[in-house]
């Protein structure tokens, strides 16, 4: 596949995304405001095995929110998204990916979706297989001080650039939790 649209198709006015995380699950507040601002998403289910979210997905989604799932498996067996939003740490995303592209979904994984190449590549042949798309969220490309650095160096606001060093600070706690590595 090679172009995908988040736009209803065939007369609806809107689609169905589903959105699968668990407790420690990335970006999930911003992907959720997201579903909810975006008029072409009517529907958006939650797949959520530890409960983690049901309370935030229903006051930031309100009436969009049209289904809660324990397993990627039981949501698929129930209905077909268009899309499929992936915030699952690495080492548990390969599986839940795979099996919504299987399952019909094209797919939007956090990054990084998987520990090593092989699952990558895998995860990509199965894309491939199934005609779907696999995206990375690579969401920072279009946070406003990135923007206004690719401005700069464009115009040549800044002169010729030789080379760039960035540093982000970014709050990794989670990575500090108890039981965090036993995962």
């Amino acid at each position: 596949a090679s172009h995908f649209t988040l736009a209803p198709t065939g007369g609806d006015e809107s689609v169905t995304v589903a959105i699968c995380s668990h407790t420690g699950g990335p970006h999930m507040t911003a992907y959720l405001d997201g579903l909810a601002a975006t008029h072409a998403v009517g529907r958006v289910l939650l797949v959520d095995p530890d409960g983690a979210w049901v309370d935030e997905a229903t006051a930031r989604l309100s009436s969009k929110l049209a289904g809660v799932y324990t397993d990627v498996g039981e949501m698929l067996a129930a209905e077909t998204p268009v899309m499929a939003l992936v915030a699952y740490e690495a080492a548990l995303a390969p599986p839940i990916v795979a099996a919504l592209l299987r399952g019909g979904c094209h797919v939007m994984a956090e990054k990084p979706s998987a520990v090593s190449s092989a699952d990558i590549h895998e995860l990509a042949a199965i894309a491939d297989a199934e005609n779907k798309l696999l995206m990375l969220a690579l969401a920072n490309r279009l946070l406003p001080e990135v923007l206004e650095a690719k401005r700069l160096i464009e115009t040549g606001a800044i002169g010729k650039i030789f080379g760039v060093e960035a540093h982000m600070v970014a709050d990794q706690t989670r990575l500090t939790r108890a039981g965090y590595g036993e995962r």
